[in-house]
């Protein structure tokens, strides 16, 4: 994995490149699982005022 800053291109070891991509899969899980529950609160929350 090369990546590149300001011109300048840095070569990631095998072992980092393995940490960025699972850095970047865990942050996208939280945020959907985030967004998830978020949803959810909002629809009980809704269900719950207008007692659905």
């Amino acid at each position: 994995m090369i990546i590149t800053i300001k011109g300048r291109r840095y070569r990631l070891s095998p072992g980092l490149t393995e940490f960025v991509r699972g850095a970047q899969y865990g942050l996208g899980l939280a945020l959907c699982l985030g967004a998830g529950v978020l949803l959810v609160m909002a629809f009980m929350l809704a269900a719950l005022r207008y007692g659905a």
